[in-house]
């Protein structure tokens, strides 16, 4: 749905399972200044709507003024992760990509305040299957304490992915590179 709408937004995530099926989705996920989970994939906020700054250092009534600026005609807003959780359909997939740093303040944010501040929303939601995906593996041996469904672990290669499953818990493996083989994937079966 991203060429109508654009992507974590409530309109294309219900463009997602009502005109396409999909069984489910991947949500790109910050926390606002406030402590409120909301969609948005790239680092500052001037890059896709008419905000400035970041999503973390931000408050939750400026966050929600703001529209995508590609869009202006369609006024499609920022969404937070409630907004396509009310909406999703039973036994709908979530997948959250936790993004994790500050690109404004320059800092990581302590994982256990990311998380407990997404545990209080997806508790709400137990008719959904939450999937967390993350290229920190620090993060999902945090996460597994609470009640996330899978955690999927992400790495640009096999290269780069092979230390970490070794020595975390996950339940499976993003690797976001067509050139893994048989023999690679022979090794992470293990």
């Amino acid at each position: 749905a991203q060429g109508e709408y654009p992507d974590n937004t409530l309109e294309s995530a219900i463009k997602s399972w009502e005109f396409y099926q999909l069984e489910g989705i991947e949500l790109d996920v910050q926390i606002s200044k406030d402590g409120t989970p909301w969609l948005f994939h790239d680092q500052r906020l001037e890059e896709r709507t008419n905000g400035k700054g970041c999503i973390y250092t931000n408050t939750d009534n400026y966050l929600e003024n703001l529209q995508y600026f590609n869009r202006p005609q369609q006024h499609i807003k920022l969404a937070k992760l409630v907004d396509v959780l009310n909406a999703a359909p039973t036994n709908y997939n979530i997948m959250i990509d936790l993004r994790l740093y500050d690109f404004c303040a320059e800092k990581t944010f302590d994982h256990d305040t990311l998380l407990m501040n997404l545990e209080e929303v997806i508790g709400q939601y137990p008719h959904l299957n939450f999937y967390l995906a993350s290229f920190n593996a620090s993060l999902l041996s945090k996460a597994a304490q609470y009640s996330w469904d899978f955690l999927f672990i992400e790495y640009p290669t096999f290269e780069a992915a092979y230390p970490d499953i070794l020595n975390h818990h996950v339940d499976g493996l993003i690797i976001r590179n067509k050139e893994i083989n048989a023999a690679q994937v022979g090794i992470i079966k293990q």
